[in-house]
């Protein structure tokens, strides 16, 4: 497992994943934010709006003038951005309304409800992004607009994106461990040959695949230098060889000349 670590292929296919991971993550964000944020902001500042509108309807014209506002604001017109309310009184009673249910207490800020329609035995599926406000008097009124649409997608891509991740760091990693592998093999190759030099094979060569990659030029690189290595090597021995057999016959007569000069020495001595 060391070695696979140590391994340069292997951290260059984990280097790209993080890398090609982080360009995903960008890309997801703009797109998150194209497909989902951006329509849910627009969707939160028409509803703002709205319920600003109808809170100077309630305060300028009363309460019989406000529901009858947001009921013609709820009639459906192509079933696209439905428009969804709930007017409560103080006592509890409900004025008008087109949800379903809604939250037993006042909310604050922004929050989904469920706004099903159920239509000839079908059932059309709705989520009001609403927002409410309670005025003096005790009156709660609710105002929302449909935003499954973008909601489900929401909720499809936060599911999705984690699980992509995932399986592109997996797949990276598989794919650095395959690659470490197939080039630590060509590798070990070279090295066995460079060895089998090494240990006085001269006409060792590297294997070549025929593939034409990298480490087939390489390989190409590596025999031709071993072929003129071995052909100054033979050079050297042919030239050694030469010298010793001229240096043969003086070097007999050098012998035999010192051979008699010791001899006649060993004459001249006295007795």
């Amino acid at each position: 497992m060391k070695s696979l670590f140590r391994s340069l292929s292997f951290r260059l296919a984990v280097t790209y994943a993080a890398l090609f991971c982080g360009s995903l993550a960008v890309l997801f964000a703009a797109f998150f934010w194209l497909a989902v944020s951006r329509p849910l902001g627009v969707v939160r500042k028409q509803v703002s709006a709205e319920l600003a509108e109808m809170e100077t309807v309630y305060a300028e014209e009363g309460m019989r003038e406000l529901a009858k506002r947001l009921e013609a604001r709820a009639k459906p017109t192509s079933g696209v951005d439905r428009a969804f309310h709930a007017l409560i009184a103080a006592d509890g009673s409900v004025l008008t309304t087109n949800l379903p249910s809604w939250p037993s207490h006042v909310q604050s800020g922004f929050y989904s409800i469920e706004a099903d329609v159920y239509h000839e035995g079908g059932e059309i599926d709705f989520s009001a992004l609403s927002r409410e406000r309670q005025f003096p008097d005790g009156t709660r009124l609710i105002v929302g607009r449909d935003a499954e649409v973008v909601e489900d997608r929401q909720e499809v891509l936060l599911a999705t994106f984690p699980v992509l991740i995932a399986l592109v760091l997996l797949l990276a990693v598989s794919g650095g461990y395959l690659m470490s592998r197939a080039i630590g093999h060509r590798i070990e190759v070279i090295s066995a040959a460079a060895r089998r030099v090494m240990g006085g094979r001269l006409a060792a060569r590297v294997p070549v695949h025929g593939s034409g990659d990298d480490f087939d030029r390489l390989s190409h690189t590596l025999n031709l230098m071993l072929e003129q290595n071995e052909a100054l090597f033979e050079s050297v021995r042919r030239v050694s060889d030469n010298i010793a057999h001229e240096l043969r016959t003086p070097l007999s007569r050098v012998l035999a000349v010192l051979d008699d000069a010791t001899a006649d020495e060993a004459q001249t001595k006295p007795a």
